[in-house]
């Protein structure tokens, strides 16, 4: 039982390092788009 509740809350600390992965990400792409676009203007 134990092994299976850790395998769980590993689980579900992955999906929520991959959310934040996801979410850095996102921004790097945004500020490496939106930058230069803003500094041409």
């Amino acid at each position: 039982m134990e092994a299976s509740i850790d395998s769980k809350i590993n689980i579900k600390v992955f999906a929520k390092l991959k959310e934040y992965v996801n979410l850095t990400l996102t921004c790097l792409v945004i500020i490496f788009v939106i930058k230069p676009q803003l500094n041409r203007g």
